[in-house]
């Protein structure tokens, strides 16, 4: 689970990293932030009926 949610936000990072320098804080805040967004958006999309399974 924690691969599919996060290797956008990994690629994304990886990208930027050739034009703004991130201190290791910044990317973990970064990552963990993108994880536990990405968990809540899909739980309240499926409450609202948006999706079909919780994850």
């Amino acid at each position: 689970m924690p691969a599919d949610q996060l290797d956008f936000v990994i690629g994304g990072l990886l990208a930027l990293s050739f034009w703004i320098r991130l201190s290791f804080a910044d990317v973990l805040m970064v990552v963990s932030m993108s994880f536990v967004a990405d968990l809540v958006v899909n739980r309240l999309a499926y409450r609202l009926g948006l999706r079909d399974t919780r994850w």
